[in-house]
């Protein structure tokens, strides 16, 4: 019989959005699955509206008291899983029907199964693109920070499959509601962790807007998380993170934040590219979005073209 697999959606105020993802967990091929919603005090009618549909899969509902935001979310639906498997979907997030089924066969192959997380690649819907990430899996050896904060790296919680042994070992951080996903991985890799990606986009990222949210910028939060980590992860991915963070400070300490991106393109953290942008964004803060609209303009002028020669269009 095919292994069981636990799905945990931590949900707030977005009763559309979960079920559309528990639809999406519905429609996968994977015929074993069992999905535990965590509601995190939600004040619309989230819970009502789950108990109201019928599901092939089924539906555990923990409802907590007080939100507590989505780390703890996450630890109280792990800890009520049964699976062998623990898949983790945010609720404003879904997946394509093969993901689930892809995802076990790959952990069935790793050499170390009790301790494997498997990841997917998948598309992100910005307000001005839709891109895929990551472009590469994480290397051989290769520390799942470096990965991250140099090596271009991407790695969406709705993405991860990992093994219920390998979960329960390290819990998210319940204090921090920020980068709390980061933690995570970098915790579990000290935990020899077998990281894997799918190289299909199996899941679709939602990105477009921030209503509902569980985190904002707070980059003094950030800087702080990442000093942490300091005795994780090598020099140059602290440098590399915080580097990304410091246009965030660009109107409380913009001295600072200058301070640190010429740190970490001084040790080789940041390509010159990279400097340049963060530079710019510390002058202005929307250039990462007219960046997002001019790399978007290729894509929509020669879509048409593609389109019609697909369709043997003349």
């Amino acid at each position: 019989m095919a292994p069981l697999v636990s799905i945990v959606i931590p949900t707030f105020n977005r009763r559309d959005q979960v079920l559309r993802a528990l639809e999406s967990v519905a429609n996968q091929s994977y015929p074993h699955l069992e999905a535990i919603v965590v509601d995190d005090a939600s004040t619309d009618d989230t819970v009502q509206a789950i108990q109201s549909r019928q599901f092939r899969m089924p539906v555990q509902i923990v409802r907590l008291e007080e939100n507590a935001g989505p780390s703890e979310a996450r630890n109280k639906g792990i800890s009520r899983a049964m699976g062998k498997y623990i898949a983790l979907l945010d609720s404003d997030d879904h997946w394509l029907p093969e993901k689930i089924a892809l995802q076990v066969e790959a952990a069935k192959r790793s050499t170390n199964p009790e301790s494997v997380l498997v990841y997917t690649q998948v598309t992100i819907r910005r307000r001005s693109e839709t891109v895929v990430r990551p472009l590469r899996p994480i290397r051989a050896g290769e520390n799942v920070a470096d990965y991250l904060f140099l090596g271009g790296g991407y790695l969406a919680q709705s993405a991860v499959l990992v093994s219920a042994e390998l979960a329960r070992k390290i819990d998210f951080p319940a204090h921090l509601r920020l980068h709390e996903d980061w933690d995570w991985y970098i915790r579990l890799h000290r935990q020899n962790a077998d990281f894997i990606m799918v190289p299909s986009p199996l899941c679709l990222v939602d990105d477009r807007g921030t209503v509902g949210r569980a985190s904002t910028a707070q980059p003094a939060l950030s800087l702080s998380v990442a000093e942490t980590w300091k005795s994780l992860i090598s020099r140059k991915a602290y440098l590399s993170f915080t580097a990304k963070i410091a246009p965030q400070l660009r109107d409380v300490a913009p001295f600072r934040a200058m301070r640190l991106i010429l740190a970490a393109y001084g040790r080789g953290a940041i390509s010159t590219w990279m400097f340049l942008s963060l530079v710019g964004r510390l002058v202005h803060p929307d250039l990462r979005e007219w960046a997002y609209v001019i790399r978007a303009i290729p894509g929509r002028l020669f879509a048409p073209r593609r389109l019609s020669r697909e369709r043997g269009v003349r």
